[in-house]
């Protein structure tokens, strides 16, 4: 699979803005790494309420269910906004942290 040269550094910001609601993502490591020539989302949390589990990978290569032989499509656009913003959420559920959200204030000038 070949990808941009700017795919790393672009999918750690577009992944920083999907979640930047969560205050508990806010100081999370994330990384892409490449697990043989697939990539993969890795997200390490601080949150010390995350017992012996602190770590989240997230495969970026989409496979087909009609033809699992073919090659995989790269997760992208609102497709990964939503399987992020999935695995992000049940992940802390499993873990049995309650996902608090940033209040927004929009004053009126």
């Amino acid at each position: 699979m070949i990808l941009p040269p700017d795919f790393e550094v672009r999918t750690v910001e577009e992944v920083r803005r999907f979640l930047d609601d969560i205050p508990e993502c806010a100081d999370a490591e994330i990384t892409v790494t490449f697990q043989g020539q697939a990539p993969c989302l890795r997200m390490v949390f601080g949150d010390p309420r995350l017992r012996a589990r602190p770590l989240l990978a997230i495969n970026l290569v989409a496979e087909s269910r009609k033809n699992p032989l073919a090659p995989g499509r790269l997760v992208s656009g609102d497709t990964l906004r939503r399987v992020v913003r999935e695995w992000v959420e049940n992940y802390f559920k499993l873990q049995g942290v309650p996902l608090s959200k940033k209040v927004e204030s929009h004053a009126a000038v």
